[in-house]
């Protein structure tokens, strides 16, 4: 059991720590934490530091590929709904489609003709 000086030394202790930590929203990208503060920047982009495995990192928006290929396939989206959603360029959502390459074989024994209907754009 803590003496109430001991009590109130922890909870100063614990009040600066809380002011030296700045949760920004983010996470780890290694341990997953959310406890980081701003790092400096690299090439002019922020940096940041995780308190808990103590790595530096850049926090980078990371697209699910399959995902946004879902969304521009079955649910009919187009590159510019699909850039606001994701929160990235039309350029950098081009570029992702550009980049899945899908395979499947309907058929070995015979002819199969496809019928594809798709809108192409310019992005």
């Amino acid at each position: 059991m803590l003496k109430s000086g001991d009590e109130i030394a922890v909870k100063q202790l614990y009040s600066i720590y809380l002011q030296q930590i700045k949760y920004i929203g983010k996470k780890s990208f290694y341990c997953s934490s959310t406890v980081l503060v701003k790092s400096g920047h690299k090439d002019h982009i922020q940096r940041h530091l995780c308190k808990s495995c103590r790595k530096r990192f850049i926090n980078r928006k990371i697209v699910d590929t399959e995902a946004l290929w879902r969304d521009y396939v079955f649910g009919k989206q187009t590159i510019f709904q699909l850039s606001q959603r994701y929160r990235i360029s039309q350029s950098t959502v081009g570029n992702k489609l550009d980049s899945i390459r899908v395979l499947c074989i309907i058929s070995s024994s015979k002819n199969v003709v496809i019928l594809m209907d798709t809108t192409y754009s310019k992005y």
